[in-house]
């Protein structure tokens, strides 16, 4: 007994000396025991970090600077909703002219897109924004219905007497685009930081009222029914006249002269190759695109989408412009134009006899990019290389209604008198959801050859594996 007793006071300290999950573990289920050259080790944090980081970072002080651009005049003369709401909280004789913060939360504007709780954008106001803001605490309402009121409400500071625009005319000569932004600005605040460290100072506007809107264009890259990502050019409000005359002068579109400067936001500009343009010029250089868009749509279905033309002026001798061809390959997600759904097919045919089918049709050999068939089906889509190919086998079979296809041999020849084959060229939104299910590398390389880029008469994706199969066996 007493060589028990002393025993058990040691295996309690010892236990005593584990952590508290492990004993709680440890009292609930009791884990199998796993032999040491079986155990795997954790992942690594830093494999965790590459995606905590997509996300971007915001300091307090951008914060203040998303807040000063929410309401600024322009944002204000902008949304009228947004003005409307904020002037019958503020205007009530016990709010003193706060207003729920909850209003640009649930609005579109650059606060908002921040995506942070009510919570820590006050923090960071209370900290660095004091001097442009007041914050209080609120009890949550309900007496205005299709508003969430939130818990905090705050009154602006620096709105100032300064004179700004009342029409659309007066702030559309406020406003220039900017394009080939420095990389490192990736955010709106980061990017409003950098245009006000290129404006020269002066004494008649605050720095939080020089800028009053940022606008990104949409790109073709993003997806439909979000909000456009912040890439390289942007549409930029500014307050006072002068910024706008100051940047234009100073960064124009063709710059011929190398700038020197010392400033590091300037270097980074002129590195980049930073250059604006007055919004006037902007909509008719737009307006000449969509012009142009239209003309190649209405000749060519394949022709794609392309940018916005980078230069208004003719390119230099000394620089030869892309090929528009290239330009295409470059914007189009997938060959428009260029599929066909095909009804009326023998169940027990095969992709090769079909191949080689509808390649007579069209009486050329490399017609035909892709069968998509499965085996006990009457129906198929084909994937033409080019739209042209996919217009002559429509038409084709339009111009022969009596053509059949119940009975494909391995030839390719017909027989039977059943239901004759029919075409039909797919286009618009039921074409774009059919791509959408195409991996990408194999849309690229059907938007190459739909535009002549290569020269492949060999089936992409499935196609490939198969033929490397083949040369395996």
């Amino acid at each position: 007994m007493s060589a028990a007793f002393a025993f058990l006071p040691r295996k309690i300290a010892r236990s005593s000396k584990l952590p508290v999950i492990n004993a709680v573990a440890a009292s609930t289920t009791r884990a199998p025991t796993v032999p040491k050259d079986t155990e795997r080790e954790p992942a690594p944090i830093e494999r965790l970090q590459p995606e905590v980081a997509q996300k971007p970072q915001y300091s307090d002080e951008d914060y203040s600077i998303l807040l000063c651009l929410s309401l600024s005049k322009y944002r204000l003369w902008s949304d009228p909703d947004l003005r409307r709401h904020i002037e019958w909280s503020s205007g009530a004789n016990s709010n003193d002219g706060f207003f729920p913060l909850s209003y640009l939360l649930d609005s579109r504007c650059p606060l908002s897109a921040a995506d942070t709780s009510e919570s820590l954008i006050v923090k960071a106001l209370r900290a660095r924004a004091t001097h442009i803001v007041d914050v209080r605490m609120a009890i949550p309402s309900s007496n205005e219905p299709g508003k969430k009121r939130g818990n905090f409400e705050i009154r602006p500071k620096f709105w100032d007497d300064a004179v700004y625009p009342v029409t659309r005319e007066g702030w559309e000569n406020r406003t220039v685009y900017v394009e080939n932004i420095p990389v490192k600005h990736k955010t709106l605040a980061s990017f409003c930081r950098f245009i006000l460290e290129l404006l020269p100072p002066i004494t008649t506007l605050a720095g939080h009222n020089r800028m009053q809107g940022i606008t990104l264009p949409s790109h073709h890259s993003d997806d439909p029914g979000t909000e456009p990502k912040f890439k390289s050019f942007a549409v930029i409000t500014l307050a006072d006249a002068g910024d706008v005359e100051f940047l234009l002068a100073t960064w124009p579109w063709s710059r011929r002269q190398p700038r020197i400067d010392d400033s590091p936001d300037a270097s980074d500009a002129a590195k980049f190759g930073f250059r604006t343009l007055p919004k006037a010029r902007w909509d008719e250089l737009n307006t000449e695109y969509l012009n142009y868009r239209a003309k190649i749509l209405a000749e060519e279905p394949v022709a794609a989408t392309f940018p916005l033309p980078a230069a208004p002026d003719a390119p230099e001798p000394s620089r030869r412009p892309p090929s528009p061809v290239m330009t295409s390959a470059a914007s189009m997600s997938y060959p428009q134009g260029c599929l066909v759904f095909v009804r009326n097919i023998h169940p027990e045919t095969n992709k090769t006899t079909l191949r080689n089918f509808f390649a007579k049709a069209v009486e050329a050999k490399d017609a035909i990019d892709y069968v998509d068939f499965n085996k006990g089906m009457d129906s198929c889509y084909l994937r033409l290389t080019t739209a042209s190919h996919a217009k002559t086998l429509v038409a084709h079979f339009a111009q022969n209604p009596t053509v059949h296809a119940n009975g494909l041999d391995d030839s390719g020849t017909l027989s039977g008198e059943d239901k004759s084959v029919e075409a039909q060229l797919i286009l618009g939104k039921k074409e774009e959801v059919y791509w959408e299910k195409v991996p990408e590398k194999v849309c690229l390389q059907a938007v190459q050859k739909a535009l002549g880029l290569v020269d492949d008469p060999v089936e992409s994706g499935e196609g490939r594996r198969r033929q490397r199969k083949k040369q395996k066996r």
